[in-house]
């Protein structure tokens, strides 16, 4: 088993792709009325820019290994894997676009990101197995496989700091490039901020 320990070990190596950005095609219409204040037009605006719920702000892929086991609430011993199943996959995580806050403190015009979650868990389904014991190859193994390498990436994105991080910069990113025609048409004195509050703020705000 040291020798599966060690391929695995080398297999499990976590790939960085290119930053995934989504540029949307949308003419920002900078209307500022009487009757309305700058807060109000930068919710009209991004009303307007956002048509989808969903925006991706970035993309992982993966290289990894899952160990499926013979008791799934047994510890992850040697004794009781059922096999190793060596994949590849790709996690986009970003935000619900339709859940921006704009708040207006004073003179200063606020911009609530929504919470970064993991919008879409992709695992190639060519697989590669090592199996303990013979008898655990059966018709049965590749679904069972495949839930276990689906589960292990999720998990593995959840804990991934780093896409977190790169999701919600590359959204402030964007964010600040679709909103500059506002931004240049605010009074002297009034300023934009864009900010991120994570669950437990959020909950508190």
């Amino acid at each position: 088993m040291d020798v599966i320990f060690s391929k695995m070990k080398k297999l499990g190596k976590l790939g960085i792709c290119a930053i995934a950005v989504v540029v949307l095609l949308v003419i920002l219409l900078a209307i500022f009325s009487p009757k309305g204040g700058t807060a109000y037009n930068v919710k009209t605006s991004l009303s307007e820019i956002v048509q989808t719920a969903d925006m991706f702000t970035a993309e992982y892929t993966y290289n990894s290994v899952v160990g499926v086991k013979i008791d799934p609430n047994a510890d992850n011993t040697e004794n009781n894997i059922k096999y190793y199943v060596s994949y590849k996959g790709s996690v986009k995580s970003g935000f619900d676009f339709k859940k921006i806050e704009v708040r207006e403190n004073g003179d200063n015009i606020i911009i609530h990101l929504p919470e970064v979650t993991i919008r879409e868990i992709n695992v190639d389904r060519d697989l590669e197995f090592i199996f303990t014991k013979n008898k655990y190859d059966t018709e049965e193994t590749w679904m069972e496989a495949y839930e276990a390498c689906e589960t292990d990436l999720k998990q593995k994105s959840l804990e991934n700091v780093t896409l977190r991080e790169t999701a919600i910069n590359s959204a402030k990113e964007t964010l600040k490039a679709l909103l500059k025609p506002i931004e240049k048409q605010l009074k002297d004195g009034e300023t934009m901020e864009i900010v991120y509050l994570n669950e437990n703020e959020q909950e508190e705000k």
